[in-house]
């Protein structure tokens, strides 16, 4: 009697042990659909998540930058849900997490870590940068909800705040098409290769510009890539030893983005003209003086704009579609060279003329004088 009773002893023992391991393995499935982990796990692994799922059931639309690789998405059920991808970037691993929130809260996952770092804080960005001695390192700010960018290495603030730059380029302004070119002739090459130049405004985004340049030898051929060139200031040359049609697309380019193209078409004719311009340079190189005069008298507003026109097109080889006067403040002009789009304009280039001299500058702030394609018979003789 005393042998079966030891033996259902160990019997009831055994199923007590039982379903308390059971017990905990439940305890755990339910930490794991919760929170995300398990509690002896060391490292806190999310969810499988999707970017389409965290919108559906977060409200969180994550837009990732172009040039990010292996993209991994991550929940974090909780109280707020915390959304994670992980990614890569020029051979650097980073984390962007999120969730909605109140308030500014540190999300990085690595609060342990801030006790022998250094928080700065980036007016700027309304954020704060804390990096560790060990390379770690995290940029967290709160704006309708609270964002981190987290590295586990190789942080610097520099890094994260590039990396901040490209989930959110709005930030420094709208990257915008380049404006207003101005052309003419390059003739450091001469004479083996003929040259165009081409300048524009520049814009204030812009961390460099992409010059595409197009070639066809009869109307309704297709276009032809035959250069492209990066440049860091508004303006770029092309040489060529025999030409036809050209088209020119300029882009604005900061980092990886790009803006929509400025595009610019001459007829061989046209380039005739701007390549004739060389000649003109290489007589004043030899000293040849230029045929100027004083005016007799001050010109109408329609012949000022007709010898804006002419002077223009002695520049360029190209006549402007549309000239007219946009303001005046004393002997000062302001005129406009412009073509109709038909839902827009699209400027040429802004003419500063002192009326009496007819002197004055460019868009770009260079000099002009109309005196040089002044007709003989207004001139003092």
């Amino acid at each position: 009697m005393k042998k079966y009773g030891m033996i259902i002893a160990c019997v009831c023992l055994t199923l007590n042990l039982l379903g308390c391991a059971a017990e905990e393995a439940q305890t755990q499935e339910r930490d794991l659909e919760e929170y995300g982990t398990r509690p002896e796990e060391e490292e806190v692994t999310g969810i499988p998540s999707s970017a389409e799922e965290m919108e559906e059931k977060d409200g969180i639309l994550v837009e990732l930058p172009s040039g990010l690789i292996n993209a991994e998405w991550l929940r974090y059920p909780g109280d707020p849900v915390i959304c994670e991808v992980r990614f890569e970037y020029e051979g650097k691993k980073y984390r962007y997490r999120t969730c909605n929130c109140d308030g500014y809260r540190d999300i990085s996952g690595m609060e342990e870590t801030w006790d022998s770092t250094n928080i700065d804080n980036v007016e700027e960005l309304n954020s704060n940068i804390c990096l560790t001695d060990e390379g770690k390192g995290a940029l967290l700010w709160y704006d309708t909800r609270m964002h981190a960018i987290c590295m586990d290495e190789g942080a610097t603030a520099e890094t994260l705040t590039a990396m901040y730059d490209r989930f959110y380029p709005s930030d420094r302004g709208e990257l915008t098409a380049p404006e207003n070119v101005v052309w003419g002739c390059d003739a450091s090459r001469l004479p083996d290769a003929g040259g165009i130049n081409a300048s524009w405004l520049p814009c204030e985004q812009a961390e460099s510009y992409e010059a595409v340049l197009y070639m066809r030898w009869n109307p309704g051929d297709p276009w032809e890539e035959t250069d492209r060139k990066t440049v860091e200031e508004p303006s770029v040359s092309f040489f060529f030893q025999d030409y036809g049609d050209l088209k020119l697309e300029i882009y604005s380019v900061r980092e990886n983005d790009k803006s929509e193209p400025l595009t610019c078409e001459l007829l061989k004719k046209n380039v005739d003209g701007i390549l004739a311009m060389s000649n003109d340079s290489e007589a004043e190189a030899a000293g040849d003086p230029p045929e100027t005069a004083p005016l007799n008298g001050t010109l109408s507003d329609e012949e000022l704009c007709k010898l804006v026109a002419d002077y223009y097109e002695r520049k360029t080889g190209v006549r402007p579609p549309i000239v007219e006067i946009d303001s005046e403040e004393s002997d000062m002009v302001s005129v406009h060279l412009y073509e109709d789009m038909g839902d827009h304009t699209a400027t040429w280039d802004w003419y500063m003329i002192n009326r009496v001299t007819l002197k004055g500058t460019n868009i770009l702030e260079e000099e002009i004088d109309l005196n040089e394609v002044l007709p003989a018979d207004t001139q003092e003789e």
